[in-house]
């Protein structure tokens, strides 16, 4: 097996085994084999565990398929470890023993490495009485702050991230409260929003009518338009990328289990489950099954390794190791499995095809429809060996489905028993992709040429089939084939994600990208055209909402010295002098010719009171609150206090202000000051409305940033251009792939939900 060296960093940093000092102890290869030998082992005889074992090594280390990465990283590690699934459901129920011991589950859940989907609609409204105490509730927005926090604990444990998404219904009395939960408020950072939209809203939205919100411990139904939700869902999508829409009507009818009620979705809404089910997903890497000599796809292959990747996710669900024994009985009830595709773009390409076309649509549906129909075969033929999920009585597939089972299994539908309840899913794949060294899930490419920033230089990356086509056709313009993400429709995008949609028993991760100078309507656009295409929901990320800009300032003229006073500073004294602050003024004459006032390097000693103004920043380790005080209308000291922190961060920000005070007390032009302390990287840098915060210095250059442009006009500009999302890699320092709800490191492999 061949590695480029993007590849080998994301191995060696996310999957393959380290020793107690951090140290890689196995191969890529040792791996694969470790991987393949544990989930065959599901298989009953020692032939069929051999036999499945070399299919499963073969389909891996060709790179034609990939588990979930939990998987890659746990199985047959040891028996505490093999929790190889990555998507989890729960459904908080309205008392508090629930509330609290569902946040127990997560929590478990979360300290093994899974994702978890929570739906709140259950917990009664803000303000609702509550009959045992004769109090009120305080509504489910409150009790999301609580998970999130835990979240936050069990992630600062040096564990995998943990994810969530926070789902409640749109006729939820604290509907409002929650599509702005996230706003300007320095909580919920480990959620994704999604709002669980009916057809009886749509259909009130499509009359411009009343909408009724009502929960069974309110009094009476609220009466609200349902373009005052809708307005203020497009509001918060079109500035942060949350909350993104569940079309949770759609999604129960299409649902192949009758009397299962579908609530929630995993963290990056690929797959849609029950209360306490998991899902286990996989891909299929498209562009390997591109034949060159015809410029065609090679079926007959897709289906072999469709077969191989059905036997491999089925077996998953033997040999897992199950958090708690809720998630274990209902998941090997229905035994749901989501196998997916990546490389699609790369495909595309290879093909010629424009992602922006029809025929990339047609394309699409066609082989999805393959994938479906070859996987329901396999899980028919599993069934036949080892038997049907339980619950098989009540499986009832939808049209498409059953389209798909009459072509490739041929068989009537009463007759169809799989071993499966679903069987696929279309998943992000920000991690499997780099390993796979294609492009992730069905997302065109975002761009042809990546930037990767080291210590000593930056790198700029072409992507391989660009970097090919362009040595062998330098002086031509680039190909129509050759489109980025923000090159193509919206109305593409959501057509390719309803195209995939379409035989597909789960749901599809894809978002829609929108470019910088969108609208809110056009965010309302593409939710109503999500909605009319067939899709089961949507998030859309417009281009720069959760940007961080690396910022250098355009530095004034150094002041002159002078053996009499300055013209300058006479005017400060002057203003001194009206509100009677002469000792100020006293300590002006003395010092004056003190490096202070001629940008020297001496600091000057403190005067005993001083006015000042204080900003607040939210950082990942609290709120940061820095006072800058002023002497002569220059910045003279800054002090910092930060909350809900621990000792050794109150110790950290205290000394960095006082070296900062130092600097500026010696006359350094805090233009300078902040140029050194800008964009220190953190442990936990976060999102916020400031931009993205890395760590307490780095939220300090904000600060003193924003003091400079508000008091001094300071100027400032862009340092470095990205040429891909301006959102940073915590661990690496380059930049994410943008995506609302996972964005990614295309370098170190880095997820923000997890992966």
């Amino acid at each position: 097996m061949y590695f480029n060296e993007r590849q080998k960093i994301v191995l060696e940093k996310r999957i393959l085994l380290k020793n107690e000092k951090g140290e890689v102890i196995e191969s890529p290869s040792q791996m694969f084999g470790r991987v393949a030998k544990y989930v065959a082992s599901a298989e009953k005889s020692k032939e069929k565990r051999e036999e499945f074992e070399k299919k499963f090594f073969e389909v891996m280390t060709q790179f034609d398929f990939l588990p979930n990465s939990p998987c890659l990283v746990n199985a047959g590690i040891s028996k505490r470890k093999n929790q190889l699934a990555a998507c989890f459901v729960l459904v908080v129920d309205d008392y508090i023993e629930n509330i609290y011991e569902t946040l127990k589950y997560a929590a478990i859940i979360h300290k093994t490495g899974g994702g978890t989907g929570f739906d709140f609609s259950n917990i009664r409204p803000q303000g609702a009485i509550v009959n045992t105490t004769k109090g009120v509730a305080s509504g489910p927005v409150s009790f999301m702050k609580i998970y999130d926090v835990s979240t936050e604990q069990i992630k600062q444990g040096g564990v995998r991230r943990g994810a969530n998404i926070g789902v409640l219904r749109v006729d939820h009395p604290d509907i409002l409260d929650f599509i702005e939960a996230k706003k300007g408020k320095d909580c919920l950072k480990n959620f994704n929003l999604s709002v669980a939209i009916t057809d009886e809203f749509m259909l009130a939205l499509q009359n411009d009518s009343d909408f009724y919100l009502k929960h069974e411990f309110t009094e009476k139904p609220i009466k609200i338009k349902a373009k005052d939700i809708w307005d203020k869902i497009v509001k918060n999508a079109h500035s942060t990328g949350d909350p993104g829409l569940l079309f949770i009507d759609r999604i129960n009818e299409l649902h192949p289990i009758s009397g299962l009620e579908i609530r929630a979705t995993n963290p990056c809404g690929e797959t849609v489950l029950a209360d306490g089910e998991l899902c286990c997903l996989g891909s299929i890497n498209l562009s390997n099954f591109f034949i060159h000599k015809d410029k065609s796809i090679d079926y007959p292959r897709l289906a072999e390794v469709v077969a191989t990747s059905v036997r491999f996710l089925d077996n998953i669900l033997d040999v897992n190791d199950y958090p708690l024994e809720k998630i274990k009985k209902i998941t090997l009830e229905n035994r749901k499995i989501g196998l997916g595709v990546m490389g699609w773009a790369d495909l595309l390409i290879k093909l010629q095809i424009s992602y922006n076309s029809s025929e990339a649509i047609q394309l699409a549906e066609k082989v999805m429809k393959f994938v479906l129909g070859n996987a329901a075969k396999a899980s028919f033929e599993i069934a036949n060996e080892k038997g049907a999920f339980p619950n098989v009585d009540n499986y009832k597939p939808y049209p498409y489905i059953k389209e798909a089972i009459k072509e490739y299994v041929n068989i009537d539908i009463p007759q169809y028993r799989p071993r499966n309840a679903t069987l696929t899913a279309i998943a992000p794949t920000g991690t499997l992709s780099i390993i796979a060294n294609c492009s992730s899930g069905i997302e065109p490419i975002f761009s042809f040429e990546t930037l990767e920033r080291r210590v000593d230089t930056e790198i700029i990356h072409y992507h391989p089939l660009y970097k090919e086509w362009k040595e062998s056709n330098p002086d031509s313009e680039k190909p129509d084939y050759f489109i980025t993400a923000h090159e193509v429709d919206v109305d593409f995008h959501i057509k390719m994600q309803s195209a995939f949609q379409k035989y597909n028993c789960n749901s599809v991760s894809k978002t829609i990208n929108l470019n910088k100078d969108a609208l809110k309507d056009d965010v309302s656009e593409a939710f109503i055209k999500a909605y009319n295409y067939g899709c089961k929901g949507i998030t859309v990320y417009v281009d720069g909402s959760l940007e961080d800009q690396t910022l250098s300032i355009k530095s004034s003229e150094p002041e002159s010295e002078g053996k009499e006073l300055p013209e300058w500073l006479n005017s400060y004294v002057d203003e001194y002098k009206k509100i009677g602050d002469e000792d100020i003024v006293e300590f002006i004459e003395k010092n004056y010719n003190h490096p202070f006032f001629t940008n020297g390097l001496k600091p000057i000693s403190r005067v005993d009171h001083l006015q000042g103004v204080t900003y607040r920043v939210n950082t990942g380790y609290g709120n940061l609150y820095l006072t800058i005080n002023e002497l002569a209308g220059k910045p003279f000291e800054v002090f910092c206090q930060i909350g809900r922190s621990g000792a050794s961060e109150l110790a950290k920000a205290e000394a960095v202000g006082k070296l900062v005070s130092l600097a500026l007390r010696s006359g350094i032009q805090l233009e300078y000051i902040i140029e050194q302390i800008d964009d220190i990287m953190g442990s936990q840098p976060i999102i916020t409305k400031q931009g993205y915060i890395k760590s307490i210095p780095d939220a300090m250059a904000k600060a003193l940033k924003e003091y400079m442009s508000k008091k001094h006009k300071i100027s400032y500009k862009s340092k470095v251009l990205p040429k891909i999302g301006r959102q940073i890699c915590p661990e690496c320092g380059n930049d994410l792939i943008p995506d609302s709800r996972c964005p990614y490191c295309g370098v170190c492999g880095w997820k923000n939900c997890g992966g």
